[in-house]
């Protein structure tokens, strides 16, 4: 296309009215402008300058060329002319974080970081609730960060979609762990066992009931008995008061630990159907606790095969100490059990019995036997037995099937005060 721009008039020239023309094929514009720019004019002819032609209000005009062009300022689209609103965000020419939302505006757009995550929203980053403490989760449940948001889930005893959790109540349902013999407590996300009157232990590996033999014959030490139990492990078992040479008349089968005490008498108590109901109930994998002042050393029914087979002891002798020296502490060797240590418990004399004066010792008689207790070497003297000087006092026999435990004295022998102690401590030896 020509362009031809009007000049002054001709200086010289005869024709009045006319001007001259130069016309230059330099000077015109392409029929295209690039997208977003534009020329006008008519007949061809495009402005020179910015003042002679009408840009778009969201373009900007060039006229540094010789020629007037107009551009569609950032953000807008068209000829610069006319010029449209750019929606970037449909266009994904926007610069916001995958983890923020795109909004168009006018001219623009804003980048905002999406709910869970924070920054200028073209870059965003995860926001931790758990540790910011901006979750929801209840009091009683686990808050666990996931990428831009977080989860809730109830702890263990309660139950609920983690923004709400209500405590089970696992005695009513059945969940709790407690063993036959247990009560079960509900408490605020657990349970509570404990083991029933006349039995001992943690309520959820085990309750043993105890039974107490009374087969001292009438000298009424089984309230020294019955209070260290209490005292001990809180503890009331029950009880059967045997008359002279009589048999139990409960079945000793559904007990977890039977303790029999013979007082401090030293002449026969234990007949043969009581051998015999021993014999069955460790056989069966029970858990014996035989004990008195002269045990086993007047025995007949025993000492054949009870005592040296399922109590494991032998050489049984009496009189040890005497009364010169019966206030002196037995001691424990370190290797037996349950005896916390050495010299923990001080033997004494019981006030009453056919022999107060007096307590039994043996010898072990198999190899499973351990050693609870030992006299003290100076607790002899030429008036009491010197023939067995280290002999137990104490031992219990631990086998693959049972546990039976012999003290060679009654509980009253002992200190009050070390009572519930070695009683305790034997019958939960005893129950393992």
């Amino acid at each position: 296309m020509r362009l031809c721009t009007l000049g002054r008039l001709v200086a010289g020239a005869t024709l009045s009215g006319l001007w001259a023309a130069s016309c230059s094929l330099a000077n015109a514009p392409s029929d295209a402008s690039p997208p977003g720019q534009g020329h006008g004019g008519q007949g061809g002819v495009g402005p020179e300058t910015c003042a002679e032609i009408s840009c778009d209000a969201h373009a900007s005009c060039d006229d540094s060329s010789g020629h007037a062009i107009c551009t569609c300022s950032d953000g807008w689209a068209g000829t610069g002319l006319a010029c449209s609103d750019e929606d970037e965000c449909a266009l994904g020419t926007h610069d916001c974080d995958a983890h923020a939302s795109c909004t168009n505006t006018v001219g623009a757009f804003d980048c905002t970081c999406n709910a869970g995550y924070s920054g200028g929203g073209t870059t965003c980053v995860d926001d931790d609730e758990c540790a910011l403490g901006t979750d929801d989760c209840d009091v009683h449940a686990t808050c666990t960060n996931t990428l831009g948001s977080f989860d809730c889930n109830c702890n263990a005893g309660y139950s609920g979609d983690g923004t709400a959790c209500v405590d089970d109540d696992e005695c009513t349902l059945g969940t709790h762990t407690c063993v036959a013999n247990a009560l079960c407590t509900n408490t605020d996300g657990g349970f509570d066992c404990t083991c029933a009157p006349g039995s001992f232990g943690d309520g959820t590996l085990a309750c043993h009931r105890v039974l107490f033999v009374d087969d001292d014959e009438g000298l009424s030490v089984e309230v020294e008995w019955l209070a260290a139990m209490a005292s001990a492990l809180g503890l009331t078992p029950d009880v059967e008061t045997l008359g002279v040479d009589a048999q139990t008349l409960t079945p000793l089968a559904g007990y977890g630990v039977v303790v029999w005490s013979i007082g401090d008498r030293w002449d026969s108590n234990l007949t043969a159907a009581n051998v015999a109901d021993l014999t069955a109930y460790l056989d069966g994998g029970g858990r014996l606790l035989y004990a008195g002042g002269h045990c086993l050393y007047n025995e007949p029914p025993a000492t054949a095969v009870f005592a040296p087979t399922y109590l494991g002891l032998g050489n049984f002798q009496f009189n040890m100490p005497t009364i010169a020296n019966g206030g002196l502490p037995a001691f424990a060797d370190g290797t037996g059990h349950p005896v916390a240590g050495a010299g923990a418990y001080t033997l004494q004399l019981l006030g009453g019995g056919s022999a107060p004066d007096m307590w039994s010792a043996f010898s072990p008689n198999v190899a499973s036997v351990e050693v609870m207790l030992k006299h003290r070497p100076d607790n002899l003297t030429p008036n009491g037995s010197t023939d067995f000087a280290n002999e137990y006092i104490a031992a219990v026999n631990v086998t693959a099937a049972y546990r039976a435990m012999t003290w060679g004295f009654d509980i009253g022998h002992l200190a009050p005060a070390h009572r519930s102690q070695l009683l305790g401590d034997s019958l939960l030896y005893l129950s393992q």
